[in-house]
């Protein structure tokens, strides 16, 4: 019985180091990874998305029509600020390898090598 913990224990160590050598991978390799963005303005407004962080700026405008790109970024974090709008809420997605996540805006995105991160801004009207 006193090898389950150890074992265990074990594991948990060898998992955690697991972030560790993706971090270094991506700071040596420094392959590109994919940053999507989905915009989705309401019908009658216009919604400004800005992505910033490790030498890049980047604005990007949906008139209500929807908007789609894809930006292939250095590893790293990224902050994504969607501008406000009178009478509604931003509602910040994010999917990555981690999972499924809503924030607030700003958000902060890691962007891995080889990887596709996606940040999603709809907005929701105030009640």
């Amino acid at each position: 019985m006193p090898k389950r913990p150890a074992v265990a224990a074990l594991l948990a160590l060898a998992l955690s180091g697991c972030g560790l050598l993706k971090d270094a991978q991506n700071l040596v390799l420094g392959e590109p990874g994919t940053l999507k963005l989905l915009l989705n303005a309401p019908p009658t407004a216009t919604a400004t998305l800005e992505v910033s962080g490790s030498g890049v700026l980047e604005t990007y405008r949906d008139d209500g029509r929807g908007f789609t790109s894809s930006l292939e970024l250095r590893p790293g974090a990224y902050t994504v600020s969607a501008q406000p709008l009178e009478g509604y809420t931003a509602v910040v997605r994010l999917s990555e390898a981690s999972g499924n996540s809503s924030l607030s805006s700003p958000a902060e995105v890691r962007v891995s090598s080889r990887t596709v991160s996606t940040v999603s801004v709809t907005y929701a009207p105030n009640p």
